[in-house]
């Protein structure tokens, strides 16, 4: 068994299908075979990294899964550094007024408890896509001070 350890990879490129498709700076260990990316689950806070954000990955761990898991355990892969973007839509779909206020509370609770170390900005941005489609967008921005 080879020791790989926990590695820290930068994000190169990020696309979203039926999962968070993440492309990295470095080989990641997988069983029989390995990979320049990682596959996570289209859910928090998988969901909420972007191009240039670190990831710690367990690679201990990563080489047991076949080369198309869809990682959903930030035990084993993880983001690392001091700014999270939680987005709360994409896309034209949005969460609804009541969903927004109810995720923001959660964010400002986890500040609370983070003693001061943690901030916590929020937006709604309104408009309309280039075809004519209304939309709305809510997001937040959940960061080390």
């Amino acid at each position: 068994m080879n020791k790989w350890g926990k590695r820290i990879y930068k994000i190169t490129n990020k696309n979203v299908h039926g999962f968070v498709a993440i492309e990295l700076d470095g080989f990641v260990p997988a069983k029989n075979s390995g990979m320049q990316g990682i596959f996570c689950a289209i859910s928090y806070p998988f969901n909420t990294w972007q191009v240039g954000d670190s990831l710690e990955i367990d690679c201990d761990k990563t080489q047991y899964y076949e080369v198309a898991h869809i990682f959903n355990d930030t035990s084993i892969v993880r983001k690392v550094g001091s700014s999270a973007v939680v987005p709360g839509s994409s896309g034209q779909m949005s969460l609804s007024r009541e969903q927004a206020e109810n995720f923001a509370d959660r964010l400002a609770d986890r500040v609370e408890q983070s003693g001061g170390q943690y901030e916590l900005d929020a937006y709604i941005q309104q408009g309309t896509e280039p075809h004519g489609t209304p939309y709305t967008r809510q997001g937040w921005v959940y960061r080390k001070k």
